[in-house]
């Protein structure tokens, strides 16, 4: 693990590996933990922090039978792991163990899921679903019950292809068509 501080000189952090970790594809930061997704792996490895670097190994998300993580598009953690898979379904684990999460009342069109975001900060918060050719932002419990949506006008977030939320502020940002949008605070509840 290299860190870059403002004057672009770099230093190591010790970061430690699993031995069966292979070769992490996505990763996110929950309570200052490091969770890196290993789809050779078949695992989430959960980092903990100690003096400024991760020198401990890893150890697995999942203690039981992991979900296939090969067609994983995207994760966020808020104290619950999401996942979203390549055909758009979402899975739910607290704890490495699935959790109830099923889409329901989505308006159409039919979605196509890029991306998801939560706020690490808000513990069973809402989950932001990006639709990447339909430009909106499905906004759902963390059952997975539509709250509701969010568009630009006309085509100004088609194709949407990321959304990432600042925690402090609860400020959503998206990136669509390599333009990235900053939505107002008051969006979200």
């Amino acid at each position: 693990l290299i860190a870059c501080d403002a004057t672009g000189a770099t230093h190591r952090i010790p970061l430690a590996a699993a031995a069966e970790q292979t070769a992490p594809e996505r990763m996110a930061v929950f309570e200052g933990r490091l969770y890196l997704l290993d789809p050779p792996a078949g695992q989430i490895w959960r980092l903990q922090p100690e003096g400024g670097g991760y020198p401990h190994p890893p150890d697995p998300y999942f203690a039981v039978e992991p979900p296939p993580l090969a067609s994983v598009r995207d994760l966020a953690i808020d104290g619950s792991v999401y996942l979203l898979l390549a055909d758009g379904t979402v899975l739910k684990y607290y704890e490495g163990r699935p959790e109830p999460f099923g889409l329901t009342d989505v308006p159409s069109p039919s979605p196509t899921f890029v991306a998801l975001t939560v706020n690490p900060k808000w513990s069973d918060g809402p989950v932001i679903l990006a639709d990447g050719p339909g430009g909106r932002l499905l906004v759902v419990a963390p059952d997975g019950a539509f709250l509701f949506q969010m568009r630009g006008r006309g085509d100004v977030l088609r194709p949407l292809q990321a959304a990432a939320i600042e925690p402090t502020t609860a400020r959503l940002f998206t990136l669509a068509e390599g333009r990235l949008y900053a939505l107002s605070e008051e969006v979200l509840p």
